[in-house]
């Protein structure tokens, strides 16, 4: 899949040339990589930008609720509504890579 070379890139140093780029932890992106499995497939795929303290965001910003999800080494956090005046934040919820969590599953767009 696509989105895994681009966090393994985030994650390697081949990024670290670019003055806007943030390296993720080799932790988050096998986190970001637990959550890309995750994903319904009849979910379409997000953007993806390395955060700035190590994580990885995800952003599907082309529906009435835009959804933001950052992936950490032990958290993630998410917003349903970003950017809205609707937005309903969801911080430091535990993520091992081994299911989301139905406030999210319920948010995911579907195809």
């Amino acid at each position: 899949m696509v989105l895994f070379e681009i966090v393994d890139a985030f994650a390697s140093d081949q990024l670290r040339e670019q003055a806007d780029s943030s390296n993720i932890t080799p932790l988050a992106a096998a986190k970001a990589k637990a959550f890309l499995r995750l994903l319904p497939l009849e979910s379409p795929l997000p953007s993806v930008a390395p955060a700035d303290e190590g994580g990885v965001v995800f952003v599907w910003d082309h529906l009435p609720e835009p959804l933001l999800v950052l992936v950490e080494p032990r958290y993630m956090h998410f917003v349903v509504g970003a950017a809205t005046d609707r937005a309903q934040y969801y911080d430091d919820v535990p993520f091992d890579g081994t299911f989301l969590p139905s406030d999210l599953l319920k948010a995911l767009p579907r195809s």
